[in-house]
């Protein structure tokens, strides 16, 4: 049963309220547990499982030593003062800012008194009151990390070191971290883009349906649509094998020509920049991965290789006018009354921005480049350090599926739930973004006055629920795993499409039928002697490049399941 399947990687269904959460943390616990997902099957290298005796300070060994500046203190030792008042603690013994020169000192020489790290620009310092009853005096302080101070607070010193040493691990492998800057985070919500659903062609009949051509034609500045002399002989749809967990798996390819062929995940945040020449630096040096925002379009020149599948899939806003949605769709919608005069929110395929500042990963943007697209306006940044911490829970559970359909078992089920479950939760919008309190009239007034005050409901007489806006919002997941998740699949797929079958394959004897998030249907006009079986065999038009690479997205028939089933294939519908 699940509690039984779940309690093999060590997570406890009764402790989750849904297979997606429990699948979330089968996820994670492979970061920090990685043997425990290295079959005998399938034996890869990883970094060394956590333990909680390892000494894991003093991660970054090429961060900067913190020096501690005049200004800095002061901010301290006032809000230190502030924490105290607010207390009740007397203020009079506080340190305070004529401390400077021993506290600088005592950061440049000391390390953590709870970790033993040194202070770093990544690892800032505070004090932490050994005695939480007395203030933040020179005798009851110890320097600690900021982390620390945090983790440590009031609770039990063996929670706290588990804490503690799981944040030092996390950050010596790199692994996907919560955002605690509000601008990435802003910029990483603003960046989810769901899977495109899109259908190109209707109706296609064998030995019936001509193959369509989209050209574009500069000097009407019109697209013409028209079909040529070669038939559909077969339909022919491709399934990615567990697309999403592919692309956030970081498995090594050789047809992924960034970053040391892998699609990285991101792990925790870097910099966040707006000026115009960094980001432009870091999308050029093609180094680091990030999301970054900026504005483009493709040259009239790339279209015509462009406009049978438009690479940039993002979100737009139209209008429901005739005009841009097309005489049909919109004579349709009258027919039925419905609402035409609201603008509609979109997934769309496009040749440029639409005018507007777009989100992109650094793979999907680079490939976009490749293909000739053009920045015209760069607005914002957020870099990250590189992980490839997923690949022991994709290698897996991808095996051990394999595992169950060979064996016959239900399992197969479970373990492809699992997987293809696992990544969903990383953008679910948890943070909590207003809190609501229950309130008599008079403490309802009072609320309704406040800057932060969202809105009121009456609940009854003399009972009204105000909700109002906090200070801060907590993030609770790695949202930016969930991000990458999402763009590294669209380049994926994309990737495919242009960079095997534009260069192998005769693109008048094929079309798009319809693109889904993981799938892809194409008509193609081959040998009307063969049956469907024949797949892309009538329409290559360079030999060499497609015997070299085919076998790499798709299944070889000569092979077995686990190549059917291989990450970053595709499977044949």
């Amino acid at each position: 049963n699940l509690i039984d399947t779940f309690e093999q990687f060590n997570i406890d269904v009764l402790h989750y309220i849904s297979i997606a959460s429990c699948a979330y943390a089968t996820k994670h616990y492979s970061t920090y547990f990685p043997s425990k997902f290295n079959l005998e099957s399938d034996q890869q290298t990883y970094y060394e499982d956590f333990d909680i005796n390892a000494d894991y300070s003093n991660p970054n060994p090429n961060a900067k030593p913190f020096e501690l500046t005049v200004g800095y203190w002061k901010n301290k030792c006032y809000h230190y003062k502030q924490q105290d008042y607010k207390a009740g603690r007397e203020t009079e013994k506080n340190v305070t800012g004529d401390d400077y020169d021993y506290y600088k000192q005592l950061f440049e020489t000391s390390v953590c008194s709870i970790c033993n790290a040194k202070f770093t620009n990544d690892n800032l310092p505070s004090l932490d009151r050994q005695d939480n009853e007395l203030p933040h005096t020179k005798a009851n302080c110890l320097p600690t990390c900021v982390s620390c101070n945090i983790a440590h607070a009031n609770r039990d010193p063996k929670i706290t070191s588990l804490h503690i040493k799981m944040r030092q691990y996390a950050i010596k492998h790199n692994l996907p971290m919560t955002i605690s800057d509000e601008r990435i985070y802003k910029l990483l919500r603003e960046c989810i883009t769901g899977g495109l659903a899109a259908v190109f062609h209707r109706e296609n009949i064998a030995g019936k349906t001509h193959i369509n051509e989209l050209t574009y034609d500069e000097q009407s500045n019109k697209v013409i649509s028209q079909d040529n002399e070669n038939v559909t002989t077969h339909v022919f749809a491709l399934d990615g094998n567990s697309l999403y967990p592919s692309s956030y798996s970081s498995v090594k390819n050789e047809n992924i020509p960034y970053t040391d062929n892998r699609m990285y995940m991101a792990g925790r945040s870097k910099f966040y920049s707006e000026k115009p020449f960094i980001i432009k630096n870091c999308i050029d040096q093609r180094k680091e991965i990030f999301v970054a925002k900026v504005k483009g379009y493709f040259p009239k020149s790339e279209y015509n290789n462009l406009l049978a599948l438009p690479p940039i899939f993002r979100n737009i806003e139209i209008q429901n006018k005739e005009q841009v949605i097309g005489e049909y769709m919109y004579l349709q919608a009258q027919k039925h009354s419905l609402p035409m005069s609201k603008k509609d929110r979109k997934l769309t395929t496009l040749l440029d921005t639409n005018g507007q500042f777009k989100i992109f990963n650094n793979y999907y943007l680079w490939l976009l480049i490749d293909l000739g697209f053009v920045i015209t306006d760069y607005k914002a940044i957020a870099v990250f350090e590189k992980n490839a911490a997923y690949e022991p829970f994709v290698r897996t559970m991808m095996n051990l599926r394999i595992q169950a359909i060979l064996a016959g078992s239900t399992k197969e089920k479970f373990y492809k739930l699992i997987i293809n479950s696992s990544y969903g939760y990383d953008t679910l919008n948890t943070e909590k973004f207003g809190k609501i309190k229950m309130l008599d009239k008079a403490g309802t007034f009072i609320a309704q006055h406040h800057p932060n005050h969202m809105g009121t409901k009456r609940i009854s007489a003399n009972t009204f629920a105000v909700q109002l806006k906090p200070k801060t919002a907590t993030c609770f997941t790695s949202i930016q795993s969930g991000v990458f998740t999402l763009d590294n699949a669209k380049y994926w797929y994309l990737n495919y499409i242009y960079n095997f079958m534009y260069k192998c394959l005769d693109r008048k004897r094929f079309h798009f039928v319809l693109a889904d998030t993981d799938s892809i249907y194409i008509a193609i006009s081959g040998d009307p002697n063969k049956d469907r079986h024949q797949q892309f065999e009538s329409i290559v038009t360079d030999k060499q490049f497609y015997d070299q690479h085919v076998y790499q997205y798709l299944p070889d028939p000569n092979k077995d399941i686990y190549d059917y089933k291989k990450i970053l294939g595709f499977g044949i519908e």
